[in-house]
């Protein structure tokens, strides 16, 4: 047979132009050469498909690095998300607690408002107030002197007494009956009577036996006290007496008297009584235009000194 007639080993027909065909060797390998081929991929660290080992360890280990990542990362993203909600929550809670701040801060400021208003209120409630009882003690304090006055004692004069005529070489005798004509009794009475003469101007502060109350005679409203009799130190000269006569000498005869007591109240009082005998009478006595004054004719009722 003739190389054109010659078979092809791949079953195709035969090429024309009578050129030589290679005939091309099977691409698998003798199955006895395999196992030699496996060991010569463990021996260079590559797996048969060609890929080496570390590479695929790294692979592994960055694909469970990332899968580590992602899973910690939807965790945090959970958290992320919860929290937010949870903030959410709080925020809102908190706005809504700002809001009944706000309310109750606005109702304690018209509290605050309406209690500055009764303050004021009660400040000129009691600015009132105080006012009405400064009044209600004055009244009080008015009605108190008035009720102390009205029930007080006042003890004065009621008349003297002179027992001889005035005339030249006799000893000129006095007394003076004394009366309560208040409505209150009168404690510690006392009083002194004295008939002088004197010339010039009467004497601011005549000098007494008495200084003070000291005596425990009591005069109830309406009594009366006869003093002891008085009189002259010496019976009077005719000299004396022309003296004594005569308008423009300007020397007189004075029946003279001071008297103290106490009140209830334990309160001091006193009295002046002066009286000049009149020379155109044997011995009337009339009341002196002064020194007839007591502790109701000064504020501080005080005798003047």
């Amino acid at each position: 047979m003739s190389e054109k007639d010659a078979p092809n080993h791949n079953g195709g027909e035969p090429q024309k132009g009578g050129a030589p065909v290679q005939v091309a060797e099977s691409i698998h390998a003798p199955e006895a050469a395999q196992p030699q081929t496996q060991g010569h991929f463990k021996e260079i660290g590559q797996e048969p498909n060609g890929t080496p080992r570390s590479i695929l360890r790294w692979t592994r280990a960055i694909a469970a690095i990332y899968a580590v990542m992602a899973f910690f990362m939807w965790l945090q993203f959970r958290e992320m998300r919860t929290g937010s909600v949870d903030t959410r929550a709080l925020a809102e809670a908190a706005q809504a607690l700002s809001r009944q701040a706000l309310a109750q801060t606005i109702q304690n400021r018209e509290a605050i408002h309406k209690q500055t208003g009764l303050i004021g209120q009660t400040a000129e409630q009691a600015k009132a107030t105080n006012k009405l009882a400064r009044e209600a003690k004055r009244s009080a304090d008015i009605a108190n002197e008035a009720l102390k006055s009205q029930e007080r004692p006042w003890v004065g004069m009621d008349r003297l007494e002179v027992l001889d005529n005035i005339d030249i070489g006799k000893v000129i005798r006095a007394k003076m009956i004394v009366r309560n004509f208040g409505r209150g009794p009168a404690i510690h009475v006392c009083f002194d009577l004295q008939l002088v003469t004197g010339c010039g101007e009467f004497p601011k502060r005549p000098a007494y036996g008495i200084t003070g109350p000291g005596s425990h005679v009591v005069m109830l409203p309406g009594q009366q006290l006869e003093t002891a009799e008085t009189a002259l130190r010496l019976p009077l000269d005719e000299a004396t007496f022309k003296i004594l006569k005569n308008p423009e000498s300007g020397c007189r005869i004075y029946a003279r008297s001071r008297i103290t007591y106490l009140d209830i109240f334990e309160r001091e009082h006193w009295r002046h009584v002066c009286a000049v005998w009149n020379p155109d009478t044997p011995r009337t006595m009339w009341a002196c235009p002064f020194y007839n004054d007591g502790d109701e004719d000064y504020p501080d009722g005080k005798e003047p000194q």
